[in-house]
């Protein structure tokens, strides 16, 4: 694709270029069920990361709670690639992470809504 931007657009804009460096991080937001233990989700996402041969180990992939929503608790897999790399690994890498979950047992949520009727 073939994009033309006026240099005023140019000089007056941040440009980021993600080919200067050796490394390049990627962070992959997925969801668990509050059921499945934080422990379980960590070391499953962890062992996926670990196995993908385009992940590299230095610095070694993380796995973090980042937040408790109101279905689901948010993990974010943080590993780092060769900038060539990033598509290599990032839908691959989001792809293995749906099975692991699956092999685990861990339940990825959705939003919804639980009804509990209690009759007095």
């Amino acid at each position: 694709k073939l994009i033309y931007v006026p240099n005023s657009a140019i000089s007056s804009s941040k440009i980021v270029n993600y080919s200067t460096e050796p490394t390049r991080r990627l962070d992959i937001a997925v969801s668990a069920s509050y059921d499945a233990p934080t422990a379980t989700v960590r070391k499953a996402l962890l062992e996926v990361a670990d196995d993908h041969e385009l992940v590299l180990h230095d610095p070694a992939p993380v796995v973090l709670l980042t937040n408790y929503g109101a279905s689901s608790i948010e993990y974010t897999v943080r590993v780092w690639c060769k900038p060539e790399q990033y598509g290599n690994v990032l839908f691959p890498l989001t792809e293995q992470l749906r099975t692991c979950f699956a092999q685990s047992g861990v339940e990825m949520t959705y939003d919804h809504l639980n009804v509990h009727i209690v009759e007095k």
